[in-house]
């Protein structure tokens, strides 16, 4: 009887060795797919990490470039108004009727002509026959 318990023992011992060795083993295996999963997603991150400063650094350059035309713009904008405060175009106009309309409407085709240069556009082909 004692080498039955002495087997029933070790053949316990060696039971529960095996279900451990092979549950480890496929834990391992479970493991190392996780851990080729998560260097994957980090790879992802890293790349929309970099792909965000890049895009960060393009829009810190543009909005710079914004500002100062909008500087140069606004610079601009205050010329004009200190012309137009310096000259009285209504009284300019009712004496010299012939020169105000002629630089009123060369400064408009100008102011035109700078936007459709600025948006990319031309003007639409004018069909009125006037």
């Amino acid at each position: 009887m004692p080498i039955l318990l002495v087997l029933l023992l070790f053949g316990s011992i060696a039971g529960g060795g095996y279900f451990y060795y092979t549950d480890t083993q496929n834990t391992i295996r479970q493991l190392e797919a996780n851990n080729a999963t998560l260097k994957i997603a980090v790879e992802d991150n890293q790349r929309t990490i970099d792909t965000m400063r890049e895009n960060a650094e393009k829009t810190a350059e543009l909005t710079a470039k914004l500002e100062a035309d909008l500087e140069k713009s606004e610079e601009s904008r205050n010329r004009l108004i200190e012309v137009f405060g310096n000259h009285d175009l209504t009284r300019l106009a009712l004496k010299k009727p012939g020169l105000i309309e002629k630089r009123v409407n060369n400064g408009t085709k100008k102011a035109f002509d700078g936007i459709e240069t600025i948006s990319g556009k031309s003007a639409p082909a004018d069909d009125s026959g006037m």
